[in-house]
């Protein structure tokens, strides 16, 4: 798997805090603004490059600005 592949592959949301330092629970709040959590069995997946768009993307600042208001 090459280094491009390994950045897009999905990463098991109860693996997270190791994998991209977010909580688990961090990911599933996030799936709530956009992030699509893929479920295969009992585990749950998200993807790397979908999480890194929806950070740059700026609906997360959005959405934490307009609920503390």
């Amino acid at each position: 798997m090459s280094k491009e592949e390994a950045r897009d592959a999905l990463v098991r949301v109860s693996k997270a805090k190791r994998e991209v330092d977010l909580s688990p629970n961090t990911i599933r709040a996030y799936s709530g603004h956009g992030l699509r959590l893929h479920k295969v069995g009992k585990a749950v997946f998200f993807s790397r490059s979908e999480l890194a768009a929806l950070i740059t993307s700026g609906v997360l600042a959005t959405s934490l600005k307009n609920s503390r208001n």
